[in-house]
């Protein structure tokens, strides 16, 4: 009797080299004849094979989904936040706590862009505090103009509050390069009961006024609208409102980046594996 030769154990390269011959046009049998094994050996391993190059691409491709996704996640997020940067308001809180701006800043923690973002801050807040200032100096203005004192303790008081929230609001507008109100066409005097008028300025509601005090109303007005251009509250206003624009179009550029590339460079805690 012929005595049998062990064969040498089947190693993963071998499989992989019966795959691709296999895969090349060369039959399981042939493989088996010229390597010295039995032929249900060489299939057994082919299929093992490929068994194993299906699981690794699998994996890949559950891997690259993954990460396609997760940038998804990551521009999603900054389309968001650009479109906050871009409207009047500072960044909410709910954008700050969401948890990609954690994994945006775990990705690109020397950015400019969080610099830029500090100092936006920082700018909101001293427009903030500003116009604490220029609101409470204007309730001082209007409250002491004499041609208001003659009025009734309510409409007195709806008088000073409609002009200092107009004449803030035309301040900010026109601090940041905005038209703002035009007495001409944004002026109105609508007729209530009793005999008393409201008087709208675009937004700015002044109620239950005497007719006869219109002219006055609309001559406060008038006179600190050209008035407060020339306060260094105004001046400094300006100033920060310039500031807070370049700091936004600082900010939307570096944000524009991450939009249109849709791959961001770095690691974070959420990155798949």
């Amino acid at each position: 009797m012929e005595k049998r030769t062990k064969k040498t154990k089947v190693e993963l390269k071998m499989a992989r080299d019966w795959l691709e011959r296999s895969e090349a046009g060369e039959s399981a049998p042939d493989i088996a004849k010229k390597d010295g094994y039995d032929v249900r050996t060489v299939r057994k391993y082919i299929e093992l094979a490929s068994e194993e190059r299906e699981g690794k691409e699998a994996r890949a491709a559950v891997v690259r989904g993954a990460y396609e996704e997760h940038y998804k996640d990551i521009v999603n997020f900054a389309k968001a936040l650009d479109d906050e940067i871009n409207s009047e308001i500072p960044i909410s809180q709910a954008l700050r706590e969401n948890r990609m701006w954690v994994a945006l800043k775990e990705h690109q923690p020397k950015a400019t862009l969080w610099k830029y973002l500090r100092q936006m801050d920082k700018t909101h807040s001293d427009i903030k505090e500003l116009n604490k200032t220029i609101t409470k100096r204007l309730e001082n203005e209007v409250s002491a103009d004499k041609r208001l004192t003659n009025f009734s303790g309510a409409q007195r008081k709806y008088a000073v509050a409609g002009i200092t929230a107009a004449i803030s609001f035309q301040m900010r507008q026109w601090a940041r390069g905005a038209q703002g109100l035009n007495l001409l066409e944004n002026f109105l005097v609508i007729p209530k009961e009793k005999g008393l008028v409201k008087i709208e300025y675009g937004s700015f509601h002044i109620e239950a006024q005497d007719p006869k005090e219109v002219g006055s109303i609309k001559n406060v007005i008038s006179d600190l609208e050209r008035k407060v251009t020339s306060w260094d509250e105004y001046n400094d206003l300006q100033k920060h409102s310039k500031n807070l624009l370049e700091l936004k179009d600082e900010i939307r550029d570096e944000l524009a980046v991450i939009i249109l590339r849709r791959i961001v460079r770095g690691r974070c805690r959420y990155c798949p594996l």
